[in-house]
């Protein structure tokens, strides 16, 4: 009897420690980390232009260490170096889309390039950010829903220019221009040309300069231009050259023997501001972070400044447009609760209201660019950044210049 009832026990003994411990639950393994979001960086950071590629990969760092990860993704940043070549450049996307599978591409310099980059985008379906505005042949003809332009270029800086003309200098009527003979500087001249003929009608371009790309020497364009006697002067130069030929130029003295229009870009915002005689000469900005006084503003400014990767500089336009890019990628994984589906992020952003160092803005849904103003003013120069500045600065509604839904679509049709 008492055998059976050893068994018995030893039976419900048994039972539990199954119970207990073969039945139970296991604890759950730790879950994956998400995957990265991969940024393909194609920049042109050796070549005939190498400032404004250096200055795109310091703000895409910066950036990325700024944002923090999204959703529990962290950020992968792969550069690759386009040298201001088309096919390079074409090659770099083509291995960044298949072989490291990136989530999205920010543009380099050159427009050439990125519009070649753009058709790598469209044919793999991923998103792709313009961080430097350019051709308007980008958004226009060979736009498509994965191409996302940060700021309208040439015809709102057309615009722009014609406002200073028609608001700064209303007693002038005759104007020379100068700009690179290149896509940008044709496209610039011949929309400025247009508005004129709407804001300030009075006014006629009587000469055009078009000297390459990295003039070395100006001193021809110069006496030119002084024997001119033009009432406005109208340059349309970048980096190098805008430096370059004021440098030259400054050495007529031509303050006050003509107005002056001169591009207020990063890479001679301090040089040329140091130059000029403050409230003399007009200036106009795709977007010059440094004189837009807002909280968000001046924390990215200063956050930037501080940065060890940024060796003490400030952002211009391009490193501003590239952390709005990376802020609205963010912005719309978070609502699209961690998803890096770009089929379900191109809607979100698309229709999407986000925030941006330049406030409130969103995408027109027909040509995907960004809807925000253009700036003018005069150059002048802050102390506390020991940089220049547009001052007082102006900021343009572009309503009467983006394009239409029908302008869009004629041009792709006509492509």
């Amino acid at each position: 009897m008492k055998s059976k009832i050893y068994v018995l026990l030893a039976i419900v003994l048994v039972a539990s420690l199954v119970l207990t411990f073969g039945c139970a639950p296991k604890e759950a393994a730790p879950a994956a980390p998400a995957a990265p979001i991969k940024i393909g960086c194609i920049q042109d950071i050796t070549g005939l232009v190498t400032t404004g590629g250096s200055d795109i990969k310091t703000a895409a760092k910066v950036s990325i260490e700024q944002l923090g990860p999204v959703e529990g993704h962290a950020w992968e940043d792969i550069w690759r170096d386009s040298a201001w070549k088309t096919s390079l450049g074409v090659s770099h996307a083509e291995e960044l889309c298949t072989s490291e599978k990136v989530d999205l591409l920010l543009s380099p310099i050159s427009s050439a390039v990125r519009l070649g980059i753009s058709g790598v985008a469209k044919k793999y379906g991923v998103i792709m950010f313009d961080t430097v505005a350019g051709s308007d042949s980008l958004y226009m003809e060979n736009g498509h829903k994965y191409f996302f332009e940060l700021g309208i270029c040439c015809k709102a800086e057309a615009y722009s220019q014609a406002n200073l003309c028609a608001t700064l200098f209303p007693d002038a009527k005759t104007i020379v221009t100068i700009a690179p003979d290149y896509v940008w500087g044709r496209d610039e001249v011949k929309y400025f040309k247009e508005w004129l003929k709407v804001l300030c009608p009075e006014k006629t371009v009587i000469k055009e300069y078009w000297p390459e790309l990295q003039t070395p020497d100006y001193s021809s364009y110069i006496t030119s231009i002084m024997a001119d006697k033009p009432d406005i002067l109208e340059t349309i130069l970048y980096a190098a050259d805008n430096i370059g030929f004021f440098k030259q130029f400054a050495a007529q003295d031509p303050w006050d023997k003509m107005y002056i229009n001169a591009f207020f870009e990063g890479s001679s915002r301090k040089p040329n501001a140091a130059l000029f005689p403050p409230g003399v000469v007009g200036g106009y900005a795709r977007c010059p972070i440094l004189s837009i006084d807002t909280p968000v503003a001046k924390k990215f400014v200063m956050d930037f400044h501080n940065s060890p990767l940024s060796n003490g500089a400030y952002p211009a336009h391009v490193e501003t447009y590239t952390y709005d890019a990376l802020w609205i990628y963010r912005q719309a994984v978070e609502e699209a609760n961690g998803s890096l589906d770009d089929e379900i992020l191109v809607p979100i952003i698309q229709g999407g209201t986000f925030d941006t160092l330049r406030g409130k803005a969103g995408f027109i849904p027909y040509c995907n660019v960004l809807k925000c103003p253009t700036y003018n003013g005069l150059w002048g120069w802050r102390t506390d950044y020991e940089n220049g500045v547009l001052d007082p600065l102006h900021a343009l509604d572009l309503s009467e210049v983006y394009p239409t839904k029908a302008e869009v679509e004629a041009a792709r049709a006509a492509k």
